[in-house]
């Protein structure tokens, strides 16, 4: 079957017209069916395969079900907001996956020997941060001094591990500073 119309569109239309009963579009190739239904339904449009009915359904409100796994390959995107404001989620390589918000690189979750999650930006957490370990640990990295910062749990006790001075404020004011040789408080 062609349906050719050399201007304006062409059409090839399976009308049924009592309500009750479903318009197939029905393909087969090499003993393999996959059927294009328009149900007697609220659903717009189900594609059947051969061995799984169902497995595409779109809705009448746009919206839509896979019955399988939906897979994007390496490199490609997971686009929002109609895929023009540069917000998507993609896996660049493999074992990682980055989140943008407008094309801007907000988290990084990385599978390795080390397994990583990286956060770009200012971070607020609405609740509690936990880190569970033998040895816990919160590593602050001071990137322009080239100095870390290492709250860690040893045998219970609170550790905390600095390149130079701690330095204890209350309000921006400092109250108390432990230096390598010294320690001063502020005040009487």
């Amino acid at each position: 079957v062609e349906v050719y119309k050399n201007a304006g569109d062409s059409v090839l239309m399976v009308h049924q017209d009592d309500g009750n009963h479903e318009s197939i579009l029905h393909f087969r190739a090499g003993g393999n069916d996959t059927k294009l239904v328009v149900p007697a339904s609220t659903k717009a449009l189900k594609l059947h395969t051969e061995t799984t009915s169902d497995a595409v359904v779109f809705d009448m409100d746009g919206s839509t079900a896979f019955k399988g796994n939906i897979t994007i390959p390496t490199g490609k995107h997971l686009f929002f907001d109609g895929g023009n404001s540069g917000t998507y989620i993609t896996e660049d390589i493999a074992d990682r996956l980055r989140f943008f918000v407008g094309a801007s690189e907000f988290i990084r979750l990385t599978e390795s020997s080390s397994d990583t999650i990286t956060l770009f930006h200012p971070t607020t957490f609405g609740g509690n941060i936990t880190v569970s370990n033998a040895s816990p640990a919160l590593n602050l990295t001071d990137t322009d001094n080239s100095s870390n910062i290492a709250f860690s749990s040893v045998g219970g006790a609170l550790v905390v591990n600095s390149t130079s001075d701690q330095v204890y404020q209350i309000s921006g004011t400092e109250k108390f500073r432990i230096g390598a040789s010294s320690a001063t408080f502020a005040g009487s």
